[in-house]
């Protein structure tokens, strides 16, 4: 049965937390059928501390030795942000916290949470393997075997047999191996895994106004808002203007630069605007659609930003010549698929 299925999601962090961290917090706190661990060198007693949350202090120097027990070889581990690459070995390497969990996963800190396991029960009934995909929310199995498959090898571009993690703990590079290496894998071996399309709504990178990546919405001006433990993405129909809203397992904001407004406290209902977070007094279909139609900034603020985002900031690209970054492959996909937004 579904209610005795326990979770953990793993989640280390180092370096100064994020100031959306009592919201990050206060979301996962509606989920009380799953558990985070949160390690990280900062100190914590600032923040509310859900029954479900559990933080424990640890150094990068520590984690890092974690993972260099479970792999024979020297490992290139110098930063934090490398950890990405290194998701997929949570469940050996923190395997300590882990014991008695039917699942583990990995997730980030610049989401909100809303009803999860709406979105992820089917996947935990019929027991999948995997559930999702990606780096800021992803399950696997507890077990052994599933919890080894980042050693597995799959078919390369070139038609080649490879290891991908071989190249992976070798060098300082990023591979986005939490998404792109274990999805080959996870293909190449025709291992299950439960995908709900509700289960994510991401703003687009390269936006100064945060449109949802969902090709369902995409084309709409729309509003991120959470209330009393769901996540609501709220958007005018094009052709009644009538207001509708689809409800998603959770928001991801990602690369959101411009945040200034943060909230510290509980409340019933938040929209989270270009600008950041902000509560909402009611529910009202006139409050929904004045955050909707406010939330637009003016062309020339959108296109400085978008130029900075996909030219020189690098968060489309690593790609680059003389300082400058070059999405050419992103643009293409983006412009063909008429999903080009600025």
């Amino acid at each position: 049965m579904i209610y005795f299925m326990n979770i953990c999601v793993v989640i280390p962090y180092f370096g100064m937390l994020p100031p959306n961290m009592n919201t990050f917090l206060y979301s996962a706190s509606f989920n009380s059928r799953i558990d985070w661990l949160i390690l990280t060198d900062q100190e914590t007693t600032n923040l509310i501390h859900p029954k479900n949350v559990k933080f424990v202090y640890s150094s990068f120097d520590l984690v890092q030795k974690r993972f260099q027990h479970i792999i024979d070889d020297k490992i290139c581990l110098n930063a934090p942000y490398k950890l990405c690459d290194y998701r997929p070995l949570y469940g050996n390497a923190f395997s300590d916290y882990l014991n008695g969990y039917d699942y583990w996963g990995y997730g980030d800190l610049d989401v909100v949470y809303g009803d999860l396991m709406k979105f992820i029960s089917p996947g935990l009934q019929r027991k999948y393997d995997r559930i999702g995909g990606l780096g800021h929310f992803t399950l696997y199995k507890n077990n052994p075997e599933v919890n080894s498959r980042y050693l597995l090898s799959c078919k390369a571009r070139n038609g080649k047999i490879v290891k991908p993690f071989n190249r992976v703990y070798k060098r300082a590079r990023g591979y986005a191996f939490d998404e792109l290496g274990m999805r080959s894998i996870y293909q190449y071996h025709n291992f299950n895994t439960y995908q709900n399309e509700d289960l994510a709504n991401e703003t687009k990178t390269g936006c100064l106004d945060p449109y949802s990546i969902d090709p369902r919405f995409s084309k709409f001006d729309g509003a991120f808002v959470w209330h009393h433990g769901k996540c609501l993405y709220y958007y005018l129909n094009p052709k009644t203007n009538e207001l509708q809203y689809h409800e998603f397992g959770y928001f991801h904001l990602l690369k959101r630069h411009n945040f200034t407004a943060f909230l510290n406290d509980a409340v019933d209902s938040f929209a989270i605007t270009t600008n950041g977070y902000h509560k909402l007094q009611d529910m009202h279909d006139n409050t929904i659609r004045k955050i909707i139609e406010t939330n637009h900034s003016a062309y020339r603020k959108r296109l400085t930003y978008w130029f900075h985002s996909y030219f020189l900031s690098g968060d489309i690209t690593f790609r680059k010549i003389l300082g400058v970054h070059l999405p050419v492959f992103e643009l293409y996909e983006e412009i063909k698929n008429h999903e080009l937004r600025i």
